[in-house]
């Protein structure tokens, strides 16, 4: 099957959507991605354009409504998080399964809160009430509510397109705000930001943060698959296991998880 994203570079946001049908090429393996430029309001109204960004499975607009306009414009999107200038990496995932005809239910859950289909994965359970189980989208936004606080740390980086390019290769969207700042999420969860500083250097660069999951061992395999500069993952004296790796500028990323009871050091 072979999914179009037509888009025009004056909303930027079709970048975010390219970097999930990207992602999602590893989970469909017979999804052929290509990109469509429009250029003009000729174009756009040729091609019943519904904004950018599109995207088109087999010729059929996968969030087709009667009342988006054809022309040369900014889509917007309804998505869990309120309205948003592309769907996110779960409604695309949604989308795709349930077009090709390849939803497995058994592996789906509805989730108790947003009402959304998600990957059995990807829902956790109530401590006290195992029968609801909602989904991370949720989740972060039961947190706030509670009063829970949210930290996002700002990496230094010298040079934004490096940055950029070293961390799609490792997975995660990011999203330029311009040329100095960039938002860098994962599964549509803010992880951390991106901001120029030319001070950043591989030798004169401190900087980093960590990464806690549960996937520790396949975050590895799938850094090293990239071939990304990850090191070897190893059980450390304080009770983690870990690796990391060092981006372009020289911020350490590491990512582990606690060790289990009795687990050796």
């Amino acid at each position: 099957m072979e999914a179009v994203l037509l888009y025009f570079d004056d909303c930027p946001n079709w970048q975010q959507t390219a970097s999930h049908l990207d992602r999602l090429t590893s989970e469909f393996p017979d999804l052929k991605v290509t990109r469509q430029f429009v250029d003009t309001d000729e174009a756009a109204q040729r091609l019943g354009f519904l904004g950018s960004p599109t995207v088109r499975l087999d010729g059929v607009d996968l969030f087709a409504a009667s009342d988006t306009p054809v022309g040369l414009s900014c889509r917007i999107y309804m998505t869990p998080n309120g309205p948003a200038g592309s769907p996110t990496l779960e409604q695309l995932r949604d989308a795709l399964a349930s077009a090709s005809g390849r939803v497995e239910e058994s592996s789906r859950m509805r989730c108790s809160c947003c009402g959304e289909q998600r990957d059995m994965g990807s829902l956790a359970a109530l401590l006290c009430h195992d029968d609801i189980k909602i989904c991370k989208t949720c989740v972060g936004w039961l947190m706030q509510q509670a009063g829970g606080v949210d930290v996002t740390p700002t990496l230094p980086v010298s040079d934004m397109d490096a940055a950029e390019e070293f961390y799609r290769r490792a997975g995660f969207e990011v999203r330029r705000y311009d040329d100095g700042f960039a938002f860098v999420t994962l599964d549509d969860q803010s992880v951390f930001d991106l901001g120029v500083d030319t001070r950043a250097t591989p030798t004169h660069n401190a900087a980093g943060c960590y990464i806690i999951s549960a996937d520790t061992d396949a975050w590895h395999d799938r850094l090293v698959a990239a071939g990304l500069p990850a090191t070897q993952v190893e059980a450390k004296p304080w009770g983690m296991r870990e690796f990391s790796l060092a981006d372009p500028s020289g911020n350490t990323i590491r990512i582990g998880k606690p060790l289990g009871p009795g687990a050796d050091a």
